[in-house]
């Protein structure tokens, strides 16, 4: 039988075991809700009239074969307005291979926000520009999560290949629709 002068020490011992119960649990909802809001945010920004303007003019209006020929035609020197379409197009998608790399976004959700031929495609036609930056800027790191964001893409989804896009030296362009 325990004695009353015990009485006050387990009710204590109590009191903190379901104090650390609560938090713990209020703590994991909030991470969840964290969670949460960054996929619909980042499912806003890519829903956005204005983020596939920027990645058309990107992919189709930007024709080039030399990262010295982007960058005198389309780089923030002498084309600003082409030089923020691109970056800004390429930082989403660095920014979900970031999302990915780190579990805050489950896979799936994240390649139904992106559909996979726009990945596909866009890491093929600016990987020889990426891989140029890496080198010009001794970056090995540079767009290091956008590839990333490719390879899972690949690894889950091989076969992708959009039915109207054929590359060309000038850059991809749309088959006519018979």
């Amino acid at each position: 039988m325990v004695q009353i002068e015990y009485l006050p020490i387990v009710l204590t011992g109590l009191s903190i075991t379901a104090s650390i119960i609560y938090y713990s649990s209020v703590l994991r909802n909030q991470n969840k809700m964290r969670k949460d809001q960054l996929a619909m945010n980042f499912y806003t920004h890519v829903t956005r009239r204005e983020f596939w303007g920027q990645w058309v003019e990107v992919m189709f209006h930007q024709p080039f074969e030399t990262l010295e020929e982007w960058d005198s035609k389309y780089g923030p020197i002498g084309n600003k307005e082409a030089a923020t379409d691109f970056y800004s197009t390429m930082q989403v998608f660095e920014g979900a291979g970031t999302l990915l790399k780190e579990n805050v976004i489950e896979t799936d959700l994240l390649f139904r926000y992106l559909p996979k031929i726009i990945i596909r495609s866009t890491w093929e036609r600016y990987e020889p520009w990426i891989k140029g930056i890496r080198i010009a800027y001794n970056d090995p790191m540079f767009g290091g999560m956008f590839e990333h964001f490719y390879n899972e893409a690949m690894k889950l989804y091989p076969d992708i290949k959009h039915p109207r896009i054929e590359e060309n030296p000038e850059g991809p362009t749309l088959k006519k629709v018979q």
